[in-house]
């Protein structure tokens, strides 16, 4: 046995290993965890959708459940009637488990043992996301498929461009997942053997003998496992792989062959022009949109306000004697309407619409809300519009930046309503929303530009493609 040689390739392989494992923890598997929070994403639209449209019971008691390990829901069978709880009840679990996966689990190579890889190589089938069919032997994908297969029947042009956006997602980001994963699986199997190799084959007892003959070199491994390799597992088939690379007379090719599989994949340098991202730059006007709310927020309290303030003067003895009259008679309350003079940008024409104040100050606190929902990047409101394809992003801002216009219109007319209808005693405590009315302006106007922005550039690209230039 040449002493030397198998010291240098042990000392090859421990440092191979070693820069692999930095390797895993640095770039595989920081990769396989932003696929699950892709993954949990695309979920949480389905089960959204799902939900809306009652073919799910999502599960009323999830929150109480805490997981402290990823385990697979329930997989038998169910009756059609009982699909809409059962389903619920699973993909609830299903959620539960991949929020534990991305928020609390650590991807490194020394928490994912073989064991926990099996773990989520097993939750990763729970479904059958890349062929869901109605025939599937398994319950809980029949069942999914079903409901997904209703969903769509009954989808809007949007709704379901936004599921097949999901469902691609999560097709590629599992199967992204399942791939890293076995090949975690494999190098964690190289790991395994080379803790044999150093607390069994290189311990001082240890014959050395045994290296000329591959039956008395596994022998005499299995003579020393007990106390070398308390409470691991006797892998035969990996403890053959070591004897074949220790004592076959092809030694040095499985050697070459376990240095070159464990060596660090070559990144591949490729100088392209820079790209820019046309989605995030939606994403950006998306985000900008939001931060209305807060402008809405400060208008809808000074509105309020001003409200009161106007109402306060009709409470005069008579005004008091009208009313309990209608509440006697069961009578309504007259309608709050306010005549506005909404003034025309273009050709600065007056013109006079009414108003109903509560129907008005409904619809902005709701817009209001709304706004907040898509103003922080990975929230769910936003996270729903990331999922969307760029044209139907585009439609709904052009949509909003116009809606939005029309509303600053109003509230200019309202402002101004509130103004010159108080009595003069009174107009001192009435709370003016112009500078507001300027921010909301010109967050518009950014928007807007944003939107500009990727239109240009995506005709410009058009334009190329038609010349035949290509970046």
């Amino acid at each position: 046995m040449d002493e030397s040689a198998n010291t240098d390739f042990g000392t090859q392989l421990k440092d191979a290993i070693n820069t692999k494992s930095l390797w895993y923890d640095s770039e595989l598997l920081p990769k396989l965890s932003e696929d699950y929070r892709l993954h949990l994403t695309a979920l949480r639209v389905l089960i959204e959708e799902l939900t809306k449209k009652s073919l799910i019971t999502p599960d009323p008691y999830k929150k109480d459940k805490k997981i402290s390990e990823v385990s697979c829901p329930d997989d038998s069978d169910f009756n059609d009637t009982e699909r809409s709880v059962k389903l619920g009840t699973r993909i609830s679990e299903y959620e539960t488990t991949l929020d534990f996966i991305c928020n609390y689990m650590k991807f490194s190579c020394e928490y994912l043992t073989m064991d926990k890889i099996k773990k989520l190589l097993m939750f990763n089938n729970v479904f059958n996301w890349e062929n869901l069919s109605m025939n599937s032997q398994r319950a809980n994908s029949r069942a999914l498929a079903y409901c997904v297969n209703q969903l769509k029947a009954s989808a809007n042009p949007i709704l379901l461009s936004n599921l097949s956006d999901a469902m691609y997602k999560t097709t590629q980001a599992l199967k992204e997942i399942n791939n890293g994963l076995k090949e975690l699986a494999n190098f964690q199997k190289e790991r395994y053997k080379l803790d044999v190799r150093t607390n069994v084959i290189e311990y001082s007892g240890f014959s050395k003998s045994s290296f000329c003959n591959t039956t008395a070199f596994i022998a005499e491994i299995k003579k020393h496992w007990t106390s070398r390799m308390p409470k691991r597992n006797f892998a035969s088939e990996l403890i053959s792989e070591i004897a074949a690379e220790e004592t076959s007379p092809n030694k040095e090719d499985f050697r070459a062959k376990l240095l070159k599989d464990l060596s660090i994949p070559e990144k591949k340098v490729v100088k392209k022009a820079p790209v820019i991202d046309t989605h995030e730059n939606l994403m950006d006007a998306i985000r900008t949109l939001g931060s209305l709310c807060n402008q809405y927020e400060m208008v809808l309290q000074k509105i309020k306000d001003n409200h009161s303030v106007l109402e306060s003067e009709h409470q005069s003895f008579f005004d008091k004697i009208a009313a309990f009259f209608r509440n006697l008679f069961g009578r309504k309350d007259p309608t709050e309407d306010y005549e506005l003079v909404i003034v025309d940008k273009q050709s600065n024409a007056k013109k006079i619409e009414t108003l109903n104040y509560n129907t008005f100050y409904d619809s902005l606190e709701k817009r209001t809300t709304y706004y907040s929902s898509i103003a922080i990047k990975n929230s769910p409101g936003y996270s729903k519009i990331n999922m969307q394809k760029d044209p139907a992003i585009l439609d709904f801002l052009h949509k909003q930046i116009a809606d939005n216009s029309r509303l600053h219109t109003i509230l200019t007319a309202l402002d101004e309503f509130f103004k010159t209808q108080t009595n003069t005693k009174d107009r001192a405590r009435i709370r003016g929303i112009k500078m507001e009315l300027t921010t909301i302006k010109n967050i518009l106007i950014k928007t807007n530009q944003l939107c500009a922005e990727y239109t240009a550039y995506i005709d410009e690209q058009k334009q190329m493609e038609k010349l035949g230039i290509n970046e």
